[in-house]
């Protein structure tokens, strides 16, 4: 999976930044929901590694499938086989889903392969440790729900504690956010994130539907909803000082 999640947060951070009080707690807010979206985007990138598509259904079928997978696919990383799991190891800096990765991540599935556990030791995606568990649930082809326990310390030395449950579609051209909610801890302070049917397309810059809500530190809180006008890729937040409308330029970012 790209970068999804990291690019929808960085829209809405870029978004939000143009509509900022200095007085107001708005960078700091979105700050911790860039976060939140990068952390969300690894969790979701691993869960779609637990369940590639095909028609493996028992624990030993999901092994094999896997093991093949990166074997032509990622080829910078190694899956040795753990009973009814996998250990892949990612070689330094081995580059995958638009990030580079360093260090093992264990999946385990149940005995019909239809749920996984995934657990990381030693990972580093550019720069930042991740710890934690995800369990994964397989709702179809390419249909999962993720339940994440993480702490990503990033390369700044900032601690971020995250829990959120989500449900992720994708397919050849696109994926999207069903639902995510997700609450994180940022050096003391606590906020919440959720994403409501958030469609991007595989080819295109920021999603073309969807709403994210951040539900900021000391109570303030900012919606972005995604929309395309007239071929343009628009998002318009409400927040702290109104709401606005912008358009996110081919780089991803707001004009």
């Amino acid at each position: 999976m790209r970068s999804l999640f990291l690019s929808a947060a960085l829209a809405s951070t870029l978004a939000v930044a143009c509509n900022t009080d200095p007085a107001d707690t708005t960078l700091e807010a979105t700050s911790a929901a860039l976060t939140a979206g990068d952390a969300e985007a690894d969790s979701a990138a691993l869960g779609t590694l637990a369940f590639i598509p095909g028609s493996a259904l028992t624990a030993g079928e999901r092994v094999a499938h896997l093991k093949a997978w990166v074997a032509s696919s990622l080829t910078c990383a190694d899956a040795t086989t753990t009973g009814d799991g996998v250990a892949l190891t990612f070689s330094s800096d081995c580059s995958w889903n638009g990030r580079k990765w360093t260090g093992t991540v264990a999946i385990t599935w149940d005995a019909v392969g239809k749920t996984a556990a995934i657990e990381m030791e030693g990972v580093k995606v550019n720069g930042a440790t991740l710890s934690g568990t995800i369990d994964v649930a397989s709702l179809g082809d390419r249909h999962v729900t993720v339940d994440a326990d993480m702490t990503k310390t990033r390369a700044d030395g900032k601690v971020v504690d995250g829990t959120w449950d989500a449900e992720y579609q994708w397919d050849d051209t696109s994926y999207t956010v069903v639902a995510s909610q997700q609450t994180l801890n940022v050096n003391g302070h606590s906020a919440t994130r959720s994403v409501d049917q958030l469609v991007w397309a595989k080819a295109d810059h920021a999603p073309s539907s969807g709403t994210v809500t951040l539900n900021g530190f000391r109570g303030r809180s900012w919606t972005f909803v995604y929309a395309v006008v007239d071929g343009a890729h628009q998002v318009t937040v409400t927040g702290p000082r109104g709401t606005k409308t912008f358009v996110i330029g081919d780089d991803g970012a707001v004009e």
